[in-house]
């Protein structure tokens, strides 16, 4: 079935704001489009105007046109958005089946510690006995038998280690069975890490990006900054052998370490405008900062003594003309020797483990001397790249670095303590709980539910402040910026999570008695692992979107009103050959609404660096 634009609509309704957020969503594109190319090579013309003789008045038109991915598609599937999207998902499954597999080996476990119901032994264990028994002593010298009050044992049905009571079981398969389930998870994460890493290769052999066509180049002089002389040395060393190399383009990154706050302003006016109306008196304030920002950036560019001081950051991207010249220039430049020795491989069955001959440097001066040494890495797609950060200074970067980690730390430091105190709020308002009756213990159960979702929060805000954190490093690529602040968060979760309750609860006697360790685990790993996914669901963004849309609850919400005044609008000046250049801003006012309100239909996107 041959793929077509649609009717295009002749005015603007709500339906066509209803289906945006429908026609926004994900499309399988690369199939279409290679269907698209062979026809436009039988009938001998361009992909391009193959697409406009089907009626598409662009490439958005014709994706917004192709079908959504299934729900049951398989990870694979996804390649043509990128390896990114495919390692995610083929992450989760495989995470799935590791739990599940552990969940298997653990039933022989789970039914002997249902089989034996001894947890209240633990309320008569006191702190020197169960030291004396760590350490070394006699279980026989504490004879732990009978029970003051079962009801403040830990509930058989946790199938928790506990059940075995003080004196411990004497099964030795017990412990080989997790010595095994060691060993096993171990050896699932080496293959399946393995998994990912063909998988990755294989989404990269099948699709084509502009990545595939360029190198990032580190080490420059600050001083190299004509094109010519970059793209002549890698024509003539970036492939061992040739001289000839095709070199498409050199893209310099510049040290504009003075214009960065502007750089930064610029984005915050961005942001700020893509969240407000067209029409709102706010934007003609910011579209003028913006406006005079520019203008002192491009007079700063063009001339001036600024213009003058201008240097490269040392760090350049080139193109070439071919993918398999951009590989083996890889191959050259890029593994261990080249990277800690500035060495290449030696060649044959055993290159890698021997160093070869050492690595052009890039020259400088009159006659030119080579001096840098070079480190060469595959660029990232160039969304990728934040080129404003390029040119940071080594030390500036590790001096933010710091700055980041030591505020975290110290926000790690006062939430732990503040989950600390809610932990023990908990256990007190549990035990209260106990003591009441009627009314009062009612409250005192609501109260303990107050403090696990306060808990939670606590959690929420170590997440939030770990991503404004991540916004204020100095990073290469928004996949490294990602990683960052994967890092902080994972942190900060098992720190507030398992950390401060191992605190709190860090001896045995603690884990099976009253409000115990295995009961407070339980309850948060069911809140964390329900809450969280139940919050991303939901898509909170769009919900805030949501007053903007036809049931909006502000005065600012998309009516018929504004709709007919749209088409009024369209229809006078659309069919109007010559307008003026106020006819053109009132269009392309227009223009800018209709796209405003149409984010406020699009569903939040995944953040896929790669």
């Amino acid at each position: 079935m041959v793929l077509s634009a649609p009717p295009r609509p002749s005015e603007i309704t709500f339906k066509e704001f209803e289906e945006w957020t429908e026609a926004v969503g994900v499309k399988r594109a690369q199939q279409e489009w290679e269907k698209l190319s062979e026809e436009a090579q039988a009938n001998k013309r361009s992909a391009v105007a193959e697409m406009h003789a089907r009626g598409f008045k662009d490439f958005r038109e014709f994706q917004k046109a192709c079908e959504r991915f299934k729900v049951t598609c398989w990870p694979m599937e996804f390649s043509e958005l990128g390896s990114g999207y495919v390692l995610y998902f083929q992450f989760l499954i495989t995470l799935g089946l590791l739990l599940f597999l552990m969940v298997l080996l653990q039933i022989p476990i789970m039914a002997a510690y249902g089989s034996e119901d001894l947890g209240c032994e633990w309320l008569l264990v006191s702190k020197d006995a169960w030291d004396d028994l760590l350490w070394g002593g006699d279980a026989a010298a504490h004879p732990w038998s009978g029970c003051p009050n079962e009801e403040e044992a830990l509930d058989v049905t946790f199938l928790s280690p506990g059940n075995f009571g003080a004196s411990q079981s004497t099964n030795s398969w017990i412990p080989s069975i997790y010595t095994a389930l060691v060993i096993i998870v171990c050896v699932i994460v080496f293959f399946a890490y393995q998994i990912f890493v063909l998988m990755d290769k294989r989404v990269d052999a099948n699709t084509t990006s502009p990545a595939d066509f360029a190198i990032m180049v580190k080490g420059l002089p600050a001083l190299a900054t004509d094109e010519k002389e970059i793209a002549k040395f890698f024509r003539e060393h970036a492939i061992k052998g040739k001289t000839d190399t095709e070199i498409v383009k050199v893209v310099i990154g510049w040290d504009a370490e003075e214009f960065r706050s502007k750089l930064d302003r610029i984005k915050e006016i961005r942001k700020a405008m893509a969240e407000l109306e067209p029409t709102d008196e706010k934007v003609k304030e910011l579209q003028s900062e913006l406006k005079t920002i520019q203008t002192a950036l491009n007079a700063a560019a063009t001339g001036g003594e600024c213009a003058n001081r201008l240097k490269g950051s040392g760090v350049v991207v080139v193109t070439f003309r071919w993918i398999e010249d951009q590989q083996r220039c890889l191959e050259r430049w890029t593994g261990f020797w080249p990277r800690y020795l500035k060495k290449e491989s030696s060649e044959g069955l055993c290159g890698s483990l021997f160093p070869g001959p050492t690595l052009p440097k890039f020259p400088v001066g009159n006659p030119p001397i080579p001096v840098y040494s070079l480190k060469v890495e595959q660029a990232a797609e160039p969304g990728d790249i934040m080129w404003e950060h390029l040119a940071v200074p080594g030390t500036e970067r590790w001096y933010r670095f710091a700055q980041t980690w030591g505020a975290m730390i110290a926000c790690l430091l006062v939430s732990f303590l503040v989950a600390w105190l809610l932990i023990l709020g908990k256990d007190e308002t549990a035990n209260q709980k106990d003591a009441a009756e009627g009314t009062s213990s009612s409250a005192w159960s609501a109260l303990s539910s107050v403090t696990s979702i306060l808990i939670l929060l606590n959690n929420i805000a170590i997440a939030l402040f770990a991503r404004w954190l991540g916004g204020k490093e100095f990073h290469d690529t928004q996949t490294q910026k990602e990683f960052s602040l994967a890092l902080k968060m994972s942190w900060g979760m098992i720190l507030n999570t398992a950390g401060v309750l191992f605190w709190v609860k860090a001896t045995p006697p603690e884990w099976y008695t009253g409000v115990s360790l295995v009961s407070d685990i339980w309850s948060m790993v069911l809140i964390d692992a329900l809450m969280f996914p139940i919050i991303n669901s939901l898509d909170l963004g769009y919900n805030i979107r949501r007053m903007h849309r036809k049931n909006g609850c502000t005065s600012k919400r998309l009516t018929q009103a504004k709709l007919d005044g749209w088409n009024e609008t369209m229809q006078r000046l659309a069919p109007k050959k010559n307008r003026t250049p106020e006819e053109e801003k009132e269009l392309n006012t227009i223009k800018m609404s209709v796209a405003f309100y149409k984010r406020a239909y699009e569903p939040s996107a995944m953040k896929m660096s790669r």
